[in-house]
This record gives structure tokens, C-alpha cells and sequence, in this order.
């Protein structure tokens, strides 16, 4: 979990460059609302640069949240990405996943979008395994 926080305060704190465009949603767990859902974007295209290849967001009490929004330059860059969840237990360094691993593998993700979006997303989660 640390590394995910580590990634989150760092990821996405350069500036690219490239054209990014706005990517926002709300993600539910179990049908309500989740705060501290570290939701990450990972872009399998190797030439991007860590920010850009990267982007994180962490949703708030709404379960709201902007990709970027924390770092220097918000948004994502066009193309198609595997997406990472993590509900963190505190706002803690010493936070844990309450899904146990359950959705932040990249290579098992069902989750994927292509940006930019037509609409704001809308990620639907549960906790049971």
C-alpha cells in the first residue's frame, strides 16, 4: 500500500507536455458512495513519460473525483488505460486496502477507457471477493 500512496503524491506531478483532457466520475462500492478510493490510470504505452503514463485521482466523501486534480497538471492524455482501484482504510501512511488486492491488479483489470470521454465515468465496485 505504501508504494500506492507513494504514487499518488508523486505521479502525475510533472508537466508532460502533452494535451490532456478532463476525466472525472464517481466511483460506489456496494451501491454508496466511497471516500479515499485511490483510482489510477495506467497507459500501457511505454514511450509516455511516468506522468503521463500514470495519472491518479482519490475520490472524496461523495465519492467524486478528478484525474490529476492534486497534481500540477490535471487530466489525462488521449489513449486507452487499464484502471487500478485501492479503498484506502485512513488517510493514513499507515493505510491498508479494505478490497485485499481485489481490484489493483493491472493485468487482471476489467476496468478500461479510452480518453478523452464522452461523459464523466462511473465505476461501480463491491467488497465481496
Amino acid at each position: 500500500m505504501v508504494v500506492c500512496l507513494t504514487v499518488w503524491l508523486g505521479g502525475g506531478c510533472g508537466q508532460g507536455g502533452l494535451p490532456r483532457h478532463p476525466v472525472e466520475g464517481v466511483v460506489r462500492v456496494d451501491g454508496q458512495a466511497a471516500e479515499r478510493v485511490v483510482i489510477q490510470f495506467q497507459n500501457g504505452e511505454e514511450t509516455l513519460k511516468n506522468d503521463d503514463r500514470f495519472p491518479v485521482a482519490l475520490s472524496d466523501a461523495e465519492g467524486r473525483f478528478v484525474l490529476g486534480e492534486k497534481a500540477k497538471v490535471a487530466g489525462a492524455v488521449a489513449g486507452q488505460y487499464r484502471v487500478t482501484f485501492n479503498w484506502l482504510t485512513t488517510d493514513g501512511l499507515d493505510a491498508t486496502d479494505r478490497f485485499e488486492g481485489k481490484y489493483s491488479d493491472v493485468e487482471s483489470t476489467t476496468f478500461q477507457v479510452t480518453v478523452p470521454l464522452a461523459e464523466p465515468l462511473v465505476f461501480e465496485l463491491t467488497t465481496g471477493k
